[in-house]
């Protein structure tokens, strides 16, 4: 809850929104791809040398009775092996899911500087279990990036065209910072620099 005595310092631009979305909608697809790799994998893995994918099997012998008919069943990998090979690929893709939903669970949407200003507020796109907000103090919290680079309409804009328009502001007890959109609308992105910016 914001008091009449905090100060929204900084939030995001407008597209934040579409950031997410598709942040989730990569997540998703990573698992599907996974899932049905790991499926595949389950149903027709083999460790049979006979039949890897640099030797082709060889003619089948023709049981009493099947002359003429020949068989394409290749023999599977024990029920195990397959179970542990799919289950890896199944951990795979929850890996780089979860790496990806990182993104908006990180990505700061709003920075508000607390009455006394000896504490920031952060909150993240986190939605579940619940929404993520945290305050921190000022003096736990560093930036490696300078933000202000005189560039642009607010003169936060990267440097470099194409160059990555996040900053990374993070806090010396936790090993995951947070992502800060540079074309968000900060209130003093001088100020920001001075109580932030530590490049060593």
């Amino acid at each position: 809850m914001q008091r009449p005595s905090d100060v929204i310092f900084y939030e995001p631009p407008e597209t934040l929104r579409k950031t997410f979305w598709l942040a989730y909608a990569t997540a998703g697809l990573q698992l599907i791809f996974w899932g049905n790799i790991a499926q595949y994998a389950f149903t027709h893995y083999t460790d049979n040398p006979m039949f890897s994918a640099t030797q082709p099997p060889p003619p089948p012998l023709p049981l009493p009775g099947t002359e003429g008919i020949e068989s394409t069943e290749v023999p599977l990998a024990p029920l195990r092996t397959r179970i542990i090979i799919s289950a890896g690929l199944v951990g795979t893709g929850l890996v780089i899911a979860f790496g990806i939903c990182a993104i908006p669970w990180r990505y700061v949407t709003r920075l508000t500087f607390l009455r006394g200003g000896t504490q920031i507020r952060i909150d993240t796109g986190r939605k579940f279990p619940h929404g993520y907000h945290r305050s921190y103090p000022i003096q736990d919290m560093q930036c490696r990036q300078q933000l202000v680079t005189n560039v642009g309409p607010q003169g936060t804009s990267p440097v470099k065209e194409g160059s990555s328009a996040h900053i990374m502001l993070g806090s010396k007890k936790e090993r995951m910072a947070f992502f800060v959109d540079r074309r968000g609308t900060f209130k003093d992105a001088g100020l920001w620099d001075k109580v932030f910016y530590r490049p060593y």
